[in-house]
C-alpha cells in the first residue's frame, strides 16, 4: 500500500485511468461489425458465438491465475504485461482476413485485458487506500465512455478504411496505456507470500454471492454486446442503427458507473437496487426475444441499466474484505466464477440460434437470470467480511471434530 502526497498520486491515477480506456473496447469495437465479418470470412453464427465467448473465458481465466501471478509480479508490473499483451493481440487479429486468425488474435486480446480486469481493483486499493469508491467511480467512467465511442465510430471507420483498420487500431490505445504503467513497475515488491491471497472463499455466502452476482451481469453485458446489433439487423432495421442501439446501450452505462460504486459505498445494504437490476434484466430481454422493434430503446436502456451490478460488485469485492488477502481472494474468485457463467451466454446463444433460426428462443431463456440476480445480491450485499464469515466457518468446524 503506498503514502503518498497529492501531487505523486496524478501518475498512477492517469496510468489508471488510460488502462481502464482498454477494458472493453477489445469486444464493443468489434460487435457492431460483425455482421459485415461474418459475410466476408463465411463464419457461422455458432463461430460468431465463440468469439462472443472469448471475452467471458478470457476474463475467468485472467481472475483465476491471478493469486499466481502476484507471487512473480507486482501490481505495475502485472498491469503492464497485460496492456502489451492486449496490444499485440488486437494487432495480430486483423493481419490476415481469417476466421482462426481473428479467433486467435481475440484471445491473446482478450487474455491480456482478463488479467487487467481482475488487477484493476486491486491497483485502486493499491494506490488509493482512502478512496476506493471515488476511484472505481473514475476508471468505471472512463471505461464507460470509450465503450461507448467504440461502436459508435467502428460502422463509419470501417467503411471508409476497411473493418481490419476499425478492428485493430484500438491496439494504439492499449500501446499507449502500457508505456504509462513503465515507470511504475519497480515501486513495488513482489509479493512472495501469494499463497496467503488465496483464501477459501468460495465457502462463504458472501464470496458465492459475489461469484454469482458477477456472473449474472456479465452473462448478459456480454451477449447483449454481442448479439444487439444483429438482434435488430434480423428484425429489419439496419447495420447503423443496430450500432447506434449498442452506443445507446454504452451510453447508458455512463450514469450507471457512476451511481453504483456510490450506492454501493454509502449505502448499509443496497439490495434493493440488485432487485430492481433484476427486474430491468428480465423484462428488456424478454422485449428483445419477442417484440425488439416495439420499443428498442426501452430494452436497450432497461438492460444497460440493469449492468449496475457490476459497478457495485466491484467496490464489494473491496468493502466486504478487511484485508488485501481478502479483496484479492474475492476478486478472483467472485470474477473466475462470474465470468465463467457469463461464457455460457454468447456461445449458448449463437447455437440456439442457429437452430432455432431467431433470437427469441436464447433471449427468452435467458431472461430468467434476473433471479439469479436477486438471490445473489442478497447475500453479497450484506455488510459482514468474508474474514469473518472464514473464521466462524472454521471455528464451527473446530468444535464439530
Amino acid at each position: 500500500m503506498h503514502l503518498m502526497s497529492p501531487l505523486s498520486r496524478l501518475f498512477p491515477l492517469f496510468a489508471i485511468l488510460l488502462a481502464a480506456a482498454n477494458m472493453r473496447t477489445a469486444i464493443t469495437g468489434l460487435s457492431p461489425l460483425l455482421a459485415q465479418i461474418q459475410t466476408e470470412l463465411g463464419m457461422s453464427s455458432t463461430m460468431v458465438g465463440l468469439i462472443g465467448t472469448v471475452p467471458t473465458a478470457m476474463f475467468a481465466f485472467g481472475a483465476f491465475i491471478l493469486p499466481r501471478i502476484r507471487q512473480h509480479l507486482t501490481l505495475s508490473q502485472l498491469m503492464l504485461a497485460a496492456l502489451l499483451l492486449s496490444a499485440t493481440g488486437q494487432a495480430l487479429r486483423v493481419v490476415y482476413p481469417s476466421q482462426w486468425v481473428l479467433l486467435a488474435g481475440s484471445v491473446a486480446a482478450l487474455c491480456g485485458i482478463g488479467a487487467l480486469n481482475a488487477a484493476m481493483p486491486l491497483a485502486v486499493r493499491e494506490y488509493f487506500p482512502q478512496r476506493v469508491p471515488s476511484v472505481t467511480m473514475a476508471y468505471l467512467l472512463v471505461c464507460q465512455l470509450v465503450l461507448t465511442a467504440a461502436p459508435v465510430l467502428a460502422v463509419p471507420f470501417a467503411a471508409r478504411a476497411g473493418w481490419q483498420v476499425a478492428v485493430g487500431a484500438w491496439a494504439v490505445l492499449a500501446l499507449v496505456a502500457a508505456l504509462a504503467w513503465a515507470p511504475l513497475r519497480s515501486q513495488q515488491a513482489v509479493l512472495a507470500d501469494a499463497p496467503s491471497f488465496r483464501l477459501p472463499v468460495w465457502r462463504t455466502p458472501v464470496g458465492l454471492g459475489l461469484a454469482f452476482l458477477y456472473g449474472s451481469n456479465s452473462l448478459v453485458a456480454y451477449t447483449v454486446m454481442t448479439f444487439l446489433p444483429k438482434v435488430f439487423i434480423e428484425a429489419g432495421r439496419s447495420a447503423e442503427f443496430g450500432a447506434g442501439m449498442l452506443g445507446i446501450w454504452s451510453a447508458v452505462g455512463l450514469p450507471v458507473v457512476l451511481a453504483g460504486p456510490w450506492l454501493a459505498g454509502h449505502l448499509p445494504r443496497p439490495f434493493p437496487v440488485v432487485v430492481t437490476a433484476g427486474a430491468f434484466f428480465s423484462v428488456s430481454l424478454l422485449g428483445l426475444a419477442f417484440a425488439p422493434l416495439a420499443a428498442p430503446v426501452l430494452w436497450t436502456v432497461l438492460s444497460a441499466l440493469g449492468a449496475i451490478v457490476f459497478s457495485m460488485a466491484t467496490v464489494l469485492v473491496n468493502l466486504r474484505a478487511r484485508t488485501a488477502q481478502g479483496a484479492t481472494s474475492l476478486t478472483s474468485f467472485g470474477q473466475g466464477v462470474g465470468y465463467t457463467i457469463a461464457c455460457v451466454g454468447p456461445f449458448a446463444t449463437g447455437a440456439l440460434r442457429q437452430v432455432s433460426g431467431s433470437f427469441a428462443a436464447p433471449l427468452a431463456v435467458l431472461s430468467v437470470i434476473g433471479v439469479v440476480t436477486v438471490v445473489a445480491g442478497f447475500f453479497a450485499t450484506r455488510p459482514v467480511y468474508v474474514e469473518d464469515q472464514l473464521a466462524r466457518r472454521a471455528g464451527t468446524e473446530g468444535t464439530t471434530k
